[in-house]
């Protein structure tokens, strides 16, 4: 297609006798081109088509990046807890008592 158009407005003007033949092919030129587009649509250049790909896999990898990442959330939530209790039950084994009591319990408690 853009090699037609380009080659339509390459037009010689020594071939015609007069300035009016000239316009009346320009015009016919025009009429054609503009009947060829019609026909064919919109064409993408390769840069426009590699452009919209692009687009499309940034889309994809944006979806997967964020399940990813509640995935990865979730399992570090899970972690956590899980070293949190690993960690209650070591300082209990130590006899680290970090329950909190009122003052005056405290006060009975009998020193170890």
């Amino acid at each position: 297609m853009e090699d037609a158009i380009a080659a339509a407005s390459n037009i010689d003007t020594g071939i015609y006798g007069s300035l009016v033949d000239f316009e009346r092919e320009q015009g016919r030129t025009a009429n054609l081109v503009a009947d060829l587009q019609a026909i064919s649509g919109k064409q993408l250049t390769a840069d426009e088509k590699l452009l919209e790909q692009l687009q499309r896999q940034t889309s994809a990898v944006g979806g997967v990046s964020s399940q990813l990442t509640t995935e990865y959330e979730r399992a570090m939530a899970a972690l956590d807890e899980e070293l949190a209790a690993a960690q209650s039950q070591l300082d209990a084994l130590n006899g680290i008592d970090n329950s909190v009591t009122s003052v005056a319990a405290g006060c009975m408690r009998p020193a170890s």
